[in-house]
């Protein structure tokens, strides 16, 4: 099975610097680092990110990101989907949830399975919306995450490249 997991934008580490999507050095890429571990042994797993620049503000601080920026992500992302190359995308976060309705016209629920574009692709709350919001259920958040991969069945379709 071929899972792609994809956060909101790229992240910077302490230095400034850009780091790989959903690294483990950021809180987020703890969280999904402990997700893979829970996923079927031999599952691949790929790390993008739905926007591909850093977001910050005036005051170099991480920001929310802009309709126009999410629009782009989404025809991107749509393409991508299009190509059916992975079993599943985990989108996270709402802030993606949102884009794609917005894109495709319809209404989206959290952990459930949906089809896009001919791919199947599950929406799930941002690690870090559980971590400031509901941090006593972490465990059972990545628990959650972990189960919905693995209870599907590898996509029948032939990968792309």
């Amino acid at each position: 099975m071929r899972i792609a997991w994809v956060g909101i934008s790229a992240q910077r580490d302490h230095a400034g610097k850009p780091v790989a999507p959903l690294a483990p050095t950021t809180p987020t890429g703890q969280v999904v680092e402990k997700i893979i571990q829970l996923c079927p042994a031999g599952t691949l797993h790929e790390k993008a990110n739905f926007i591909d620049q850093i977001l910050i503000d005036d005051d170099q601080r991480l920001r929310a990101p802009r309709r126009d920026e999410l629009a782009q992500g989404a025809d991107r992302f749509s393409g991508i989907l299009e190509s059916r190359a992975r079993d599943l995308f985990v989108f996270f976060g709402g802030h993606i949830r949102s884009a794609f309705e917005f894109h495709c016209k319809v209404k989206f629920k959290n952990d459930i399975v949906h089809t896009i574009c001919g791919s199947r692709v599950a929406f799930v709350n941002h690690p870090s919306y559980v971590r400031i919001y509901r941090a006593k259920r972490m465990d059972e958040y990545i628990r959650s995450v972990a189960s919905l991969v693995s209870s599907l069945p590898p996509s029948e379709k032939p990968f792309s490249q």
